[in-house]
């Protein structure tokens, strides 16, 4: 099992993002970074946060309580 640290996370995503345009010649624009992370550790929110600074375009997470109880990152 892995526990993913923020700064981690960021790189990953950051990594992701230096890559992306190699990975689609033919439609770059179409190809971006998401980030879902759970909370068993307390590390959600900053993992979430770490990947949009890192250049991530959308962040899943859970919207009036719903999707917490499963440890998706609260808005």
């Amino acid at each position: 099992m892995h526990i993913a640290q923020p700064v981690h996370l960021a790189g990953v995503a950051e990594c992701a993002r230096r890559h992306q345009d190699g990975v689609c010649k033919s439609q770059p624009t179409k190809l971006y970074i998401k980030i879902h992370c759970h909370n068993d550790l307390g590390l959600a929110t900053a993992n979430s946060l770490a990947g949009v600074r890192a250049g991530a375009r959308q962040v899943e997470v859970a919207v009036n309580g719903i999707g917490e109880r499963a440890g998706n990152t609260a808005l």
